[in-house]
């Protein structure tokens, strides 16, 4: 069996205490999935994890009170302001956090805050989600880093807004698209009502644009 997928089986296991539903669960395994890197040779990483703020959307408990709820809502409104990477350095990496430098094409390098710099709710969350996510790279919490960068302001409060995510650490990088693929909607090919998977744009038998799946079904 291999590294990733005893993680996805942790992961699930972890979150089945607090997911209420087969379609949270299966959502927050296909945005694991799309998310986690693990170098096949030699790297200065066993993982690096871009996990964006649907997959926290998707793990939080619900079962909250009101106080909480505000706390959560709050933490999550901020959390699509940034970029959460985890990673775990190799051993002999000798792992400088300086050298991780990460960038969304066509706007530069992103800072990073440090965590002192960060307000008390993303410094609670930070706390609160380090053993969850150090179990689902299986290692120790102190062996894990976490990232937080500020996204570029034209990227603030556009959810709908696709951007590429390049993290580079000395010689080697590794590269996400957001929103994942798991958060698009299927699209429908106007001409012969075929549904293709999510991300395509075109159909590659007609080669015209593919509608919505709601706006196709509701023409039918």
């Amino acid at each position: 069996m291999n590294t990733e997928f005893r993680s996805i089986i942790l992961l699930v296991c972890f979150l089945s205490s607090f997911l209420s539903g087969k379609a949270q669960a299966d959502l927050s395994r296909l945005l694991l999935e799309e998310g986690l890197r693990i170098p096949a040779g030699i790297s200065s990483f066993q993982a690096v994890w871009f996990i964006p703020v649907e997959f926290w959307e998707q793990t939080w408990p619900e079962d909250l009170r009101e106080e909480e709820k505000l706390v959560r809502q709050r933490t999550l409104t901020k959390l699509r302001d940034c970029v959460l990477i985890a990673a775990v350095p190799t051993v002999s990496a000798q792992f400088s956090a300086e050298n991780l430098k990460l960038t969304v094409k066509g706007s530069g390098t992103l800072p990073s805050y440090s965590f002192l710099a960060l307000d008390e709710d993303l410094q609670v969350f930070l706390d609160r989600i380090r053993p969850m996510v150090a179990n689902v790279l299986e290692n120790q919490p102190d062996k894990v880093f976490l990232g937080l960068f500020a996204l570029p302001d034209m990227y603030k409060h556009q959810a709908e807004k696709a951007y590429e995510v390049v993290v580079r650490y000395l010689d080697e990088s590794f590269e996400w698209i957001y929103p994942p693929t798991a958060l698009l909607a299927p699209g429908v090919c106007p001409v012969d009502g075929k549904v293709l998977s999510p991300g395509w744009k075109f159909c590659p038998w007609h080669g015209n644009a593919l509608n919505p799946i709601s706006s196709q079904r509701a023409g039918e």
